[in-house]
C-alpha cells in the first residue's frame, strides 16, 4: 500500500488521473498495461458494474507480477463495506462521488488516499476535518 501523500504525489506528477470500467476482465487488463506502457503510474478503476471487484482483483494481481510502480485506485466507492472489500483486495487509494464518513474513518487511520467528490462547503469542511488531503 502507498501512503496518502505517495500517491497525490504520483497522480499530480503525471498531470491526470485516468479513470475507466469495463466488464470485461482481458480488456481491463490490456487497458491497464497500455497505461503503465505509456508512463501512467497510477490509474482509478471504476466500481459501476457486478464484474469490477473480480475484474480489480485480477488486475492487482497483475500490477503486483508486472507493474511495480503502478498505484491502483478504485473509485466509486459509496459505503463502507465496498472501502473494506477493496482495500482487502489491494486498492492504494479510493474516490467516492461524495463525501462517506465511514469511509473516511476507515481509510485515513490507515494512510490510505480517500479522496471524496465534494460539492458545497459543508462537504469540503465535513471531509477536511475528517482528514481528506484531496477532495
Amino acid at each position: 500500500m502507498s501512503t496518502i501523500q505517495n500517491s497525490i504525489d504520483a497522480i499530480i506528477k503525471q498531470g491526470m488521473l485516468p479513470l475507466y470500467f469495463n466488464a470485461d476482465e482481458n480488456k481491463s487488463i490490456s487497458v491497464l498495461r497500455t497505461l503503465y506502457n505509456i508512463g501512467i503510474r497510477a490509474v482509478e478503476y471504476t466500481s459501476r458494474g457486478p464484474e469490477a471487484l473480480s475484474n480489480f482483483k485480477k488486475m492487482v494481481e497483475v500490477r503486483n507480477a508486472e507493474m511495480p510502480e503502478m498505484l491502483l485506485g478504485i473509485g466509486t466507492i459509496k459505503n463502507l463495506v465496498q472501502a473494506e472489500t477493496y482495500y482487502l483486495t489491494g486498492a492504494d487509494f479510493f474516490i467516492s462521488p461524495g463525501f462517506v464518513p465511514e469511509v473516511a474513518s476507515f481509510l485515513i487511520p490507515k494512510d490510505v488516499l480517500y479522496a471524496p467528490g465534494c460539492m458545497t462547503p459543508t462537504e469540503i469542511i465535513l471531509a477536511e476535518n475528517a482528514g481528506c488531503k484531496i477532495h
